[in-house]
């Protein structure tokens, strides 16, 4: 008996800890989700950037629109990013729900799953502005994001200048988390440009491939195919991600293609600037990430405070070539 009630207290014991290091564990979390920094500060809101994407391209919009947010006394949170548990974009808008933030900036997948967290977020008084891939059918209040129409006019008028006598192959890489009418603005402005402005002695073939950009082992294997698939190698290959044009970059070195094979690139990373400024790929394509990220802040801090926001906000797009790639380097320089 005296057995069976001193392993009954050491069982009450275990639970007791149990359940005050879970009470601690719980407050650390909620201390975190009401905005409180490590040094003490308390925040006036708490936003979250939800994206499964961690290229640089997206390191630098956080990094962005958190030095924005700060300015503006809001905490930022990348939801998702360097935990212990692998969580969807989904799961992530669920927590954010659920936190009762101030204010969500999200990168869609285009699922009628996530539209419906948008409208259940709205529901909650939680704004939600969508950033690079849209949501047009949601409730969201704002896109901050490129013009497709204007992306497929630049990549279309850079390959007109391209194209050589005879047959062109072309090839586009296009992310598949974007949306499809995304998809079919950038083509149908590009392929119009090159159908009206090619001379008759030039023919163009142009196929479309599908890249999964936030898997980087996707992009190598699909490009590697590109070149492996006894099919005309490209002649121009354009990227619409900065994670396939450094895997295409690598690839023509690979498969000793470079100056057969000509790269049009997209945003910047020390690989990409590199190989423009030793004149192995001509251009890349850059998105202004800074303004993405003070845009993102300052449409939810508009809406919150008015009451209504723009539909949408266009974000500039720049050549970075040889003539101009080294104040780009400078640039990535100066912010190590």
């Amino acid at each position: 008996m005296k057995k069976q009630v001193c392993f009954l207290l050491a069982g009450m014991s275990c639970l007791m800890f149990l359940l005050v290091g879970m009470g601690i564990f719980y407050r650390k979390m909620e201390s975190d989700w009401t905005g409180q920094s490590s040094g003490g500060r308390v925040y006036d809101r708490h936003y979250v950037l939800i994206s499964n994407d961690d290229s640089v391209l997206w390191q630098s919009i956080y990094e962005s629109a958190k030095k924005k947010a700060e300015e503006e006394n809001v905490y930022l949170e990348w939801m998702g990013k360097n935990m212990l548990t692998s969580y969807t974009s989904d799961d992530c808008m669920k927590i954010a729900i659920a936190s009762d933030v101030d204010g969500i900036i999200l990168y869609p997948d285009d699922s009628i799953r996530q539209n419906e967290l948008i409208e259940k977020a709205k529901e909650n008084d939680i704004p939600v502005v969508t950033v690079l891939a849209d949501a047009p059918e949601s409730a969201r209040i704002s896109h901050v994001g490129i013009n497709n129409y204007q992306m497929g006019e630049i990549y279309g008028e850079w390959l007109l200048d391209s194209l050589k006598p005879g047959m062109n192959n072309v090839m586009i890489l296009m992310d598949e988390q974007s949306e499809e009418v995304n998809k079919n603005l950038i083509y149908s402005k590009l392929y119009s440009i090159v159908e009206d402005g090619k001379r008759e002695d030039q023919e163009v073939e142009i196929r479309l491939y599908s890249v999964d950009a936030s898997l980087n082992f996707e992009a190598e294997e699909v490009i590697r195919d590109i070149f492996l698939s006894g099919e005309p190698t490209p002649d121009i290959l354009i990227c619409t991600d900065s994670v396939s044009t450094e895997r295409a970059f690598q690839a023509i070195i690979d498969f000793n293609k470079v100056g057969s094979v000509e790269v049009l690139g997209y945003y910047v990373t020390d690989t990409i600037l590199d190989a423009i400024n030793k004149g192995l790929i001509p251009a890349t394509l850059v998105i202004d990430t800074e303004q993405i990220g003070i845009l993102c802040v300052d449409a939810l801090n508009e809406y919150l405070q008015y009451g209504h926001v723009s539909n949408y906000y266009n974000v500039q797009l720049n050549w970075v070539t040889r003539q101009n790639v080294q104040q780009y380097i400078e640039q990535q320089d100066a912010q190590l």
